[in-house]
């Protein structure tokens, strides 16, 4: 399973309607709305990056409301990272290079 967070960023006051079609997507794992340069953030989980691809081009930014995304692919996570994102010593678990 390929893993992926979207920044949404939106319209006003837009953030409760968008959050509520997230939500419905059997892709969707979890959205949160939250402050600062975007409006919204979703995980999304696929089996390819390439659906994930398609699932923000052709869903996510078709949404009234969705002005902009930036998708942020993960790449690896260490054994028992999928859990909680976070190694004991509160650094992510992300190797880039392999």
């Amino acid at each position: 399973m390929k893993i992926a967070f979207v920044l949404i960023d939106t319209m006003p006051a837009k953030e409760r309607d968008i959050c509520k079609k997230l939500k419905e997507m059997k892709e969707t794992v979890w959205v949160y709305m939250v402050l600062g340069e975007y409006d919204i953030i979703a995980k999304i989980e696929d089996e390819n990056f390439e659906k994930i691809g398609n699932i923000v081009k052709d869903t996510i930014r078709e949404i009234e409301g969705v002005t902009d995304t930036k998708t942020l692919m993960v790449l690896r996570l260490d054994e028992g990272g999928e859990k909680n994102g976070i190694t004991n010593n509160n650094t992510p678990n992300v190797d880039l290079w392999g």
